[in-house]
């Protein structure tokens, strides 16, 4: 009964934007229940909060730090449940997390991951079509878009990456000025895409 109280009050707290005291409650529930999966989920969301947004309520200094703490949080998480589909939810949230940090990479297999264990789930297909942006893999990038908006037609960033990409503008590499006004362009495309997504 203690910790269902406690996780109502976390989330409260989370959803008031008192961000330390939702986390201060949630290593409550870790220290009650070390096994606990969605304690470790909820306080991830809580850390990437903290470095995503321009709350002032607190006063973690590093943000790498605290999407270190996140991306922890959420793979103890993963190793905590048996569920696939929570499962898939939990490598979407690392994707985006990867994301931020610019390893398009690991964003890309953590959404692979998340597809092959829910392949019904949209989101799974807009994480990986983002991160294969991050990667100038601009037609997987468009595939993967339209493959979110066959499952769920008004994904708002599926719609938003086929809009921008379809037709995907060919880039004439021995035009100097036109390289450069593609890749400034890809520059602020991506800035667009990624600060839609939060």
């Amino acid at each position: 009964m203690k910790i269902k109280k406690l996780l109502e009050r976390a989330e409260h707290n989370f959803e008031e934007g008192f961000l330390e005291e939702a986390i201060a409650d949630f290593n409550e529930v870790i220290e009650l229940d070390p096994t606990c999966w969605d304690a470790y989920e909820s306080r991830g969301v809580v850390y990437r909060e903290l470095d995503l947004n321009d709350n002032k309520n607190h006063n973690l200094k590093s943000p790498l730090k605290e999407l270190y703490f996140a991306t922890c949080d959420l793979e103890r998480a993963i190793d905590l449940t048996d569920n696939p589909e929570t499962k898939a939810m939990l490598h979407i949230e690392l994707s985006y997390i990867n994301s931020v940090y610019g390893e398009f990479c690991d964003s890309a297999i953590n959404a692979s991951i998340a597809i092959s264990l829910n392949p019904n789930n949209a989101i799974g297909y807009t994480r990986r079509a983002i991160s294969l942006l991050g990667l100038e893999d601009y037609d997987g990038s468009l595939a993967d878009a339209k493959k979110a908006l066959e499952i769920e037609p008004n994904q708002p960033e599926a719609l938003i990456l086929v809009k921008a990409m379809n037709p995907i503008p060919k880039i004439q590499p021995r035009n100097i000025l036109s390289s450069h006004y593609c890749n400034s362009h890809r520059i602020i495309f991506k800035r667009k895409i990624f600060n839609s997504s939060k």
